[in-house]
């Protein structure tokens, strides 16, 4: 599993629906370090990097003033 820890100062979070919301992660992307892009829903999280492509479904957790978002490992070869 990949964890991220980090400060945010400034999370642009974007409304995109009554029960939806987007953002954009810098330099949060395990395969490549590029920026993610994250959609949350009442019921889950998206994630994809338009750099590499790379597509997941976060872990997203809101938690003493910060939020911590896991990438748990689904399969390994």
């Amino acid at each position: 599993m990949v964890r991220y820890a980090r400060v945010m100062t400034e999370l642009n979070i974007r409304k995109t629906g009554e029960d939806t919301a987007d953002f954009d992660l810098p330099q949060g992307c395990p395969v490549c370090g590029g920026t993610v892009s994250i959609r949350l829903t009442p019921r889950d999280a998206h994630s994809y990097c338009a750099a590499c492509k790379w597509i997941a479904r976060p872990q997203v957790q809101f938690n003493q003033g910060g939020l911590q978002i896991a990438y748990p490992t689904v399969a390994q070869a």
